[in-house]
């Protein structure tokens, strides 16, 4: 049975039952060089490369509790997110190439669901969600939707009710070149974060909240922050969802950048966890397009167990 599971402003595919983790893909001929997304053009294919962080898990299938979990994995370039897209400009397939390795795709061609969500409260997305009862299930923002040009980010889980499975989030774009980041001056860049919260007993939540960054382009500091932080379980899935306030996972820090990059970094801390004490971790992000006008990339902290929070985010100045 497919169900969809609404988290604030990101709506998550989530299936029941059987399927396999899929793999393919990456095969379209003609594949365009992604420059921005107004440049795409219909009955069009282009690969967007970026970063990506995963985890691996194992679960109980029946109940869909997590049983253990692989730390998640540090930010690596070398993802990439590839994109068909039909005469009407709406996407057909998809496939994601994590630089962990993981590989997954949908293609309406083969039955797989691939839906925009052009309004409502959860417009601005596209919808994957593939046939095997949703077995591969991911969200993408939709750039244009979003008002972005040059980035975007996605999150995807595998396995779901198969007992195994990977969860990760990818930040893809055209980085600006590393001479083009300003030297002098400050910017506040606003936008969205979402991802996957795993408890320290299993039980996991998909998350969406604002994000926003100050950045002093003479000092090169990124202060970055995620606000107004919802979460909802698969045990919330019916009609009608209100998620709930999950404020503990917002999180703040300051990040910072060498002179001559494009890439920044730092630690991120949570406001708590379900102990009572802060989750830290850290971010990693860049600057995407000709001059720095947007900002992309996804981070993670970690409490006690197996209690852990990955995300990414993008937003424009």
């Amino acid at each position: 049975m497919k169900k969809i599971l609404a988290v604030g402003s990101v709506v998550v595919l989530v299936g029941c039952g059987g399927g396999g983790g899929g793999s393919g893909g990456g095969s379209n001929a003609g594949v365009d060089a992604f420059t921005s997304w107004a440049a795409i053009a219909p009955n069009s294919t282009v690969r967007v490369s970026g970063s990506s962080q995963e985890i691996s898990y194992t679960a109980d299938a029946a109940s869909d509790r997590v049983t253990s979990a692989s730390e998640v994995s540090p930010n690596r370039t070398g993802a990439s997110y590839e994109a068909s897209y039909g005469a009407d400009g709406f996407v057909t397939a998809i496939d994601v190439r994590s630089a962990q390795g993981t590989n997954i795709s949908w293609d309406t061609a083969r039955g797989d669901t691939i839906v925009r969500l052009d309004s409502g409260p959860y417009a601005g997305l596209n919808v994957a969600l593939s046939q095997d009862d949703g077995a591969r299930a991911a969200i993408s923002a939709e750039p244009l939707l979003n008002g972005w040009n040059y980035q975007s980010f996605g999150v995807w889980i595998t396995g779901r009710g198969q007992g195994s499975g990977t969860a990760g989030v990818i930040s893809v774009g055209s980085t600006t070149p590393a001479n083009a980041v300003p030297q002098v001056g400050r910017a506040t860049y606003v936008g969205s974060a979402g991802g996957l919260y795993l408890g320290p007993t299993g039980e996991y939540a998909l998350t969406a909240a604002n994000m926003s960054a100050q950045v002093n382009f003479g000092a090169r500091t990124v202060d970055f922050q995620t606000r107004n932080t919802v979460a909802a379980t698969p045990d919330m899935i019916g009609a009608s969802i209100t998620p709930v306030a999950a404020g503990a996972l917002d999180v703040a820090g300051r990040l910072t950048y060498a002179a001559g990059s494009n890439r920044f970094t730092g630690p991120v801390t949570s406001v708590s966890s379900s102990d009572g004490t802060p989750m830290t971790g850290t971010a990693v992000g860049q600057f995407y397009g000709p001059n720095a006008n947007e900002i992309g990339g996804t981070f993670n902290v970690n409490g006690a167990g197996m209690e852990g929070y990955v995300s990414g985010f993008g937003g424009r100045r």
